[in-house]
């Protein structure tokens, strides 16, 4: 897989050589996130050990690195966490916060053992780099229209080392992007049916249906099977869950809890002021109207996307769509395991 390595080095050397794209990228306050280029001997070493051995593979396709996880390690879906564990003896230097997407993945691995896992399965994103602006993830399908292209030509000629029997799309922008990329005749591989992005699927109230889907996924198109019966996820900070498997349940917001959660959170922190029953009617309302729109899907922070999709569809001056989603977070956050206090928001910062 060293062909992999250098295929990404040599886009990026082109990229600095040149110098056009990421001069116009830094005028739009876009920075390209540098893990994949400092950490590029450690990769090669993670690719020597895990996909050395040649044989037909799926693909998992993800968005592009997050600044917390492959934005650092280089690695898909591999964060300084994940690394520890899976290349025992390496040795990092980096002790970084977990990442949730990459926390999620770890445990689809372990549930298969790495060796047998990465035997079937290969890790990548549309563009094998992330970007960052104002403190915040950025990604591909985000950057100027123009721009695009140039961060995902080189998956058409990673698809091409590779030769994938598969591809599953991990986000419903990369299946997008992927049915477009066939429908233009760029790719030339079966495409499966999306699962939903490792963040989302990292989210307590998800974790059991999404790794079934997850392993359901794995083992429809590849021989693996399950080494445990049993679902171990891990949550910030170390409190390890165990749950069973379940049949799969539809995944909704909890709009009820969250309704009565805004009836009572004033009891809770008396410095919240109390919200009237049609604040709260009105609050729940929009929830789920951003649930169902595709705006909001249980995040726990609001994107750039999803404001500029909030943008897009409401006329919102007062911004009550995105204080609505907060509310929402402090419901979720309350709810946690970890018990993360809701007070972990910049309230005083908001006018309630």
């Amino acid at each position: 897989m060293d062909k992999v390595i250098d295929l990404h080095l040599s886009f990026m050397e082109r990229m600095v050589e040149e110098g056009d794209v990421l001069r116009e990228l830094e005028k739009e306050g876009i920075r390209v996130l540098s893990g994949f280029t400092e950490q590029q001997a450690l990769v090669r070493s993670y690719y020597r050990k895990f996909y050395g051995e040649a044989g037909s593979r799926i693909v998992f396709c993800g968005i592009n690195p997050g600044r917390f996880g492959a934005g650092k390690t280089g690695i898909p879906f591999i964060d300084f966490h994940a690394l520890d564990h899976l290349m025992p003896g390496f040795e990092i230097q980096h002790k970084e916060k977990k990442e949730k997407s990459a926390q999620f993945i770890l445990s689809i691995i372990e549930r298969y053992g790495a060796k047998d896992f990465y035997n079937a399965v290969y890790m990548t994103n549309v563009s094998w780099y992330g970007f960052q602006r104002d403190r915040k993830n950025l990604n591909y399908y985000d950057l100027p229209h123009h721009l695009r292209h140039l961060f995902t030509t080189s998956f058409l000629h990673e698809m091409e080392i590779v030769q994938p029997t598969v591809i599953v799309p991990l986000s419903k922008e990369v299946e997008q992007t992927l049915r477009q990329m066939a429908t233009d005749g760029l790719l030339d591989y079966p495409i499966a049916e999306r699962l939903s992005h490792p963040y989302h699927c990292s989210f307590t109230s998800n974790i059991v249906e999404s790794s079934e889907l997850y392993c359901k996924a794995i083992e429809q198109h590849t021989v693996l099977q399950r080494k445990e019966d049993s679902l171990v996820f891990e949550v910030e900070p170390l409190v390890p869950v165990t749950v069973e498997k379940s049949d799969p349940v539809t995944v909704r917001l909890d709009t009820m809890g969250f309704k009565q959660y805004l009836l009572k959170r004033h009891e809770v922190n008396p410095a919240y002021k109390p919200l009237s029953e049609s604040s709260v009617k009105q609050y729940h309302n929009r929830l789920e109207n951003m649930f169902k729109r595709g705006i909001y899907n249980g995040e726990l922070e609001i994107t750039p996307e999803i404001e500029h999709k909030i943008d897009l569809k409401y006329k919102d001056t007062s911004r009550k769509y995105p204080l609505t989603i907060r509310y929402y977070i402090e419901y979720m956050e309350s709810k946690e395991i970890t018990k993360k206090s809701c007070n972990s928001f910049p309230w005083e910062s908001l006018d309630l």
